[in-house]
Order: structure tokens, then sequence, then C-alpha cells
């Protein structure tokens, strides 16, 4: 949260986001983002935070930050049942 209130600051003025920093911001946001969507779209400062910095890298060209931003704000599947299954079980009476 803090660093994207950072990032917003600086918007205009420098980036803060130099290769080792961005490398470093991808791995970490890439652990979190995958591992607990949920977590980080409950509370809306930390989600704002998140897509905040998402939209940062991908604005200095990371493709990494560009899949986790889609990732992230594309809806969960909803749980869908395996479709049923046309062809019955054929029981052999011996």
């Amino acid at each position: 949260v803090l660093l994207a209130g950072k990032l917003h600051q600086a918007r205009e003025r420098i980036s803060l986001l130099n290769s080792d920093a961005q490398n470093y911001l991808e791995s970490l946001l890439r652990r979190w983002v995958l591992s607990q969507p949920g977590t980080l779209k409950e509370k809306p400062v930390l989600k704002d935070a998140v897509l905040h910095v998402l939209d940062e890298l991908v604005e200095v060209g990371s493709s990494v930050a560009y899949r986790l931003r889609d990732d992230f704000v594309t809806p969960a599947a909803s749980s869908v049942s395996d479709p049923p299954n046309p062809i019955q079980p054929v029981t052999v009476i011996g």
C-alpha cells in the first residue's frame, strides 16, 4: 500500500522502478496474486494498491505484470460441475 502511494506521487517526476526493483516486485506479486487472490481482493485498499503497482510495472514494459494483472482482474470461475456423461455404463449379467 505504501509503495503504491509512492509510485502514485512520483508518477510525473521520476520512475522508481529500476530493473532490480521491477524483478523483485514481479516476484513478490507473482507469489501473492497467484496464491492468495481472494485475500488481496477482500480489502479494497489492498486490491487498489496491487492493481496500481501492477499498472506501473505494465507501463515500464513488464509482460509478467501484464499477465498477473489479467489474472487478478478476471473473475474466478464459479464451481462448475462436470458435464453429464451421455454414455451410460453397461451392466453385464452373466
